[in-house]
């Protein structure tokens, strides 16, 4: 047993992964195995990872057809042979103390999971960083019970990325915890069954130790179809099932969740207005009405007020949502579309 596992599902992605594999064989604590999963790639990836473990023992490949990266995480989970779990994308990197510090935390609190930050940047088509973001640190410091922890839930959330945490396998294994064959929202899916789980003690680091890359036609920046799919539907009713089952007294979270649902409605028009020119305007728009026809959106969407919702322009859609303007809706978001591509262009982001 090693006492890091590190998992990289593997897509098509030869110019990013040597400096991601890098960053983790550059890691000050030494004691780990990297696992790189093929996952079906047709760019030479798969070669590639080949080629990189003959360099390092500490590499292990596995190739399978393409079924996208929940599935290529879970698969590496069936191998992993690391006292705790750390999941890292082809596209990005991690500092280099990072699973130091991490496993460090996860031990003093005798952690099931311990919760790290992590800095963005955009990175250009060949994986130079253009431009560094600000970070994205934990609210919490030290380390919370499974009582506490849903006591406190709206501040215990991060972001729904399964990387920018540290996790103990044997946790994983008896509970049955791994991702959703879906290829969205598997990461989502993956923390909500942790949370439902009977965890021991969750830890936070105040320190961005992972390097998130933002990159032209990535999930995070393209327009994805399977968003607007039911069964990704599914996933995001599971997640207010579970908290409105572990609510310390009943109704606790509902402004959150009301909260949550109008923020998914954003995300579906940024989805949109990315498929702009690629998706004709009738079939946008009937993707926008199926969305908001969902019971669980419609319902927060109904529910939002000014002083949930936060800023001005939020509001604002949240109002034309409200009023079923779907066609002024998804053209507000489109004019922001083009204030993005002006500013990607400025800073040679292509």
């Amino acid at each position: 047993m090693t006492e890091v596992s590190v998992i990289v599902p593997v897509y098509n992605v030869r110019q990013f992964l040597p400096a991601c594999v890098a960053s983790v064989r550059g890691q000050t604590m030494k004691d780990l195995e990297l696992i790189l999963v093929d996952d079906g790639s047709t760019d030479g990836s798969g070669e590639l990872c080949d080629a990189l473990a003959k360099k390092d023992a500490r590499i292990r490949v596995l190739h399978t057809e393409n079924g996208g990266q929940g599935r290529a995480r879970n698969l590496g989970l069936d191998i992993a042979r690391g006292e705790y779990i750390s999941f890292v994308d082809a596209d990005d990197a991690a500092t280099p103390e990072m699973l130091a510090a991490a496993l460090t935390q996860a031990r003093q609190e005798n952690a099931d999971m311990v919760v790290f930050g992590m800095k963005e940047r955009y990175v250009d088509s060949q994986g130079q960083v253009v431009q560094e973001r600000g970070e994205l640190l934990p609210k919490l410091s030290g380390s919370v019970d499974r009582a506490e922890f849903w006591q406190r839930f709206p501040d215990t959330l991060v972001s729904t990325f399964c990387m920018t945490r540290l996790y103990r396998r044997a946790f994983l294994q008896e509970h049955g915890i791994c991702f959703s064959p879906t290829r969205m929202g598997e990461d989502a899916y993956f923390l909500n069954s942790f949370y439902d789980a009977p965890f021991t003690r969750i830890a936070y680091l105040q320190r961005a130790l992972y390097l998130y890359s933002l990159r032209p036609n990535s999930t995070m920046t393209s327009f994805n179809r399977v968003y607007f799919d039911a069964a990704h539907e599914a996933t995001r009713s599971r997640f207010y099932e579970i908290v409105r089952r572990n609510a310390p007294t009943p109704g606790a979270f509902e402004q959150y969740l009301t909260r949550h649902c109008v923020q998914t409605a954003h995300e579906a028009l940024k989805q949109l207005s990315f498929a702009r020119g690629q998706v004709p305007q009738r079939e946008r728009l009937a993707l926008l009405r199926q969305f908001c026809a969902y019971p669980r959106v419609a319902e927060g969407v109904a529910a939002c007020t000014r002083e949930l919702v936060g800023s001005q322009s939020r509001w604002l859609t949240a109002v034309l949502l409200k009023k079923r303007r779907y066609r002024l809706a998804l053209a507000y978001y489109d004019g922001q579309q083009t204030v993005r591509k002006l500013r990607n262009r400025r800073m040679k982001w292509q």
